[in-house]
């Protein structure tokens, strides 16, 4: 790609992309400076700019994480999962400085995708395991399908 936005660029890495950190895009976007990024392998070519981009039609972006692991966490009574619930389990991943790559929930689960670093998941099973029932799904790859989403005209 000859140019990306700056959001565009945070999105792939934020989900993935190992080029470069998210973090390292703000400040630039901030001060509207904008980043060359070059592959390794042929640094003579241009590369992709990211910068102020607006109206950029896109491919679709494919941004494959593996090691992975799917916690799906339940009430073992099988309430719904609530508000409630979902605090108590947010403020656990927050204190263990877990990040999500992906989640979903249901009437009676929730559902994350983290990295598999097993002492984290350790952590966080042993943190939740007395209230919920937890099913890992473990040695999974996460892929992203990134689409930018045009507004209507």
């Amino acid at each position: 790609m000859d140019e990306i936005s700056y959001q565009e660029a945070i999105e792939m890495t934020y989900y993935g992309a190992k080029v470069i950190h998210p973090k390292t895009i703000k400040p630039l976007q901030n001060k509207g400076i904008p980043l060359f990024v070059r592959p390794f392998d042929h640094p003579e070519t241009f590369g992709t700019k990211i910068g102020v981009v607006t109206n950029k039609d896109l491919p679709p972006i494919i941004v494959a994480e593996p090691n992975q692991v799917l916690f799906r966490i339940s009430t073992k009574d099988f309430s719904f999962v609530a508000e409630e619930n979902l605090k108590e389990i947010f403020t656990k991943i927050a204190d263990l400085r877990i990040k999500v790559n992906s989640m979903r929930n249901t009437a009676i689960s929730f559902m994350i995708c983290i990295t598999n670093d097993p002492t984290k998941v350790g952590q966080l099973v042993n943190a939740l395991q007395d209230k919920y029932e937890i099913i890992l799904h473990e040695h999974i790859e996460l892929i992203t399908v990134r689409m930018l989403m045009r507004p209507p005209c």
